[in-house]
């Protein structure tokens, strides 16, 4: 039989695709797949026709073809505030890391804080503080170990001293101030050997010039301890030294105790806040780095030697400098006359606008009737106990000094081997009321201002 008849269904067939299976069967032919009818009996969304000939194609085609906006045209203003941000970021950048390796011995996060600080962002610092002695206080009760208390160096050479070791047969050849008498402590009774003197570093023709001792900070907190110094002006020398930050700029004075200085050192202190919290001003080497300000309690270094604590404006003005080596302002005086002053822990701001309930490092400063000076440091004071502890130790005018365990600092130094060395005023571990900073403070470039004592030569 001839396929000749079967050619014309059949091509009608290729024409359309479909094929019936007789015919591939019987012809060997490859029959052709209705891959579209396939997609839509699966669901399958149809292809675009071969060529984009179907309306809308061309522009599909072109978009297809076109490469996406950039994120810069596509938003514009988000653009140019990363620019901004970036721009701004770079000299912040570069002020925080140069505030990290500067040459300093203060933690890294005291850098922080101060580069925060220096960044006009110490609402923030002032705000994490409260929040930090919100939360860390130190517990109540309890009793310091009895070593605390123990007396230091060689009690054999304190004249006069009461409850300090032996009292030495010499003969006062030089004018000089009768020595402290023992401190009260606000726990009774007290532990051995607290509040009473000992005497420390190099004698001035056979007298100590600087008396030591240690005191719980109050009943409270009764199982830590403050440190405190009693200073004779007319036995050693008193001089206010600055820091490499604080207050700044270029001074005559080293802002560290030299090894030509160290031999006579006996005692070195913390100063007071930064300029921009002090309240006041600073004055030495015959200028006022920042303005003295009326009405600031002024810890004051006579050229004569003498010191003084005092309120600026009524005590001493501008007309007494010509007869001042240095002045050391900070915040308004916390005891006058002998008694603290009104308000001190209602109307008062003693630092970081803290809450004068909370128990805090302080440091302070005061001035005995008869023209000692005297230094307490230590941790757990609210502003009436850092007042009442120096009281208790014979002042009757006080300035508060510094606060904040970085910066709360009472170091006494010695010779030891044709080496100077130092020993912290609170040597204990920090968690048990220890300073913070260590016992060679001050005998490196330090960035704070500092107080030291002299042995007269």
């Amino acid at each position: 039989m001839s396929d000749a008849g079967n050619d014309a269904p059949h091509g009608d067939d290729v024409s359309t695709g479909v094929y019936r299976s007789e015919p591939y069967l019987h012809t060997n032919e490859i029959p052709m797949i209705d891959v579209e009818e396939l997609k839509a009996k699966a669901g399958i969304p149809p292809s675009p026709p071969a060529g984009g000939s179907g309306p809308g194609d061309a522009d599909h085609d072109d978009a297809d073809a076109a490469p996406r906006a950039s994120f810069r045209k596509r938003h514009p203003k988000l653009t140019i505030a990363a620019i901004i941000v970036v721009i701004i970021m770079i000299p912040i950048t570069i002020s925080w890391v140069q505030a990290m390796t500067k040459e300093s011995n203060e933690s890294l996060l005291a850098r922080n804080v101060q580069w925060a600080r220096d960044m006009k962002m110490g609402f923030i610092v002032d705000r994490i503080e409260q929040k930090y002695y919100e939360r860390d206080q130190y517990a109540d009760g309890g009793t310091p170990d009895a070593a605390v208390f123990a007396p230091v160096g060689d009690t054999t050479t304190a004249p006069g001293a009461t409850g300090g070791g032996n009292s030495s047969t010499t003969k006062a050849t030089i004018p000089h101030t009768p020595p402290p008498t023992r401190m009260a402590s606000p726990v009774d009774p007290p532990q051995p050997g607290e509040g009473e003197w000992s005497p420390v570093g190099p004698l001035t023709d056979g007298l100590p010039g600087v008396y030591i001792t240690k005191v719980r900070p109050n009943a409270q907190k009764s199982s830590l301890a403050v440190f405190v110094s009693w200073v004779d002006p007319k036995l050693t020398t008193i001089k206010l030294f600055p820091g490499s930050d604080l207050p700044g700029g270029t001074w005559e004075t080293p802002n560290y105790l030299t090894p030509e200085l160290c031999p006579t050192a006996i005692l070195a202190t913390n100063g007071g806040f930064r300029m921009d919290q002090a309240r006041g001003g600073y004055y030495a080497e015959g200028r006022e780095a920042f303005k003295l300000k009326d009405g600031a309690a002024s810890l004051i270094f006579f050229k004569d030697g003498t010191v003084d604590v005092a309120q600026w404006g009524r005590d001493y003005t501008s007309a007494d400098l010509d007869r001042i080596a240095s002045v050391r302002q900070n915040l308004e005086l916390m005891v006058d006359g002998g008694q603290p002053v009104p308000g001190i822990d209602k109307d008062k701001d003693w630092g970081a606008l803290l809450p004068n309930s909370y128990f805090v490092w302080r440091s302070g400063y005061g001035v005995t009737k008869d023209g000692a000076l005297v230094y307490a440091g230590g941790p757990a004071l609210k502003p009436t106990d850092l007042a009442q502890t120096l009281m208790n130790a014979g002042a009757v005018r006080v300035m508060e000094g510094d606060i904040n365990p970085e910066w709360v600092s009472g170091n006494t130094y010695n010779v030891v081997d044709g080496k100077c060395t130092g020993t912290k005023g609170l040597p204990q571990s920090e968690d048990q009321g220890g300073m913070r900073q260590p016992a060679n403070r001050y005998l490196s470039k330090d960035t704070r201002d500092f107080v030291a004592v002299f042995a007269k030569q």
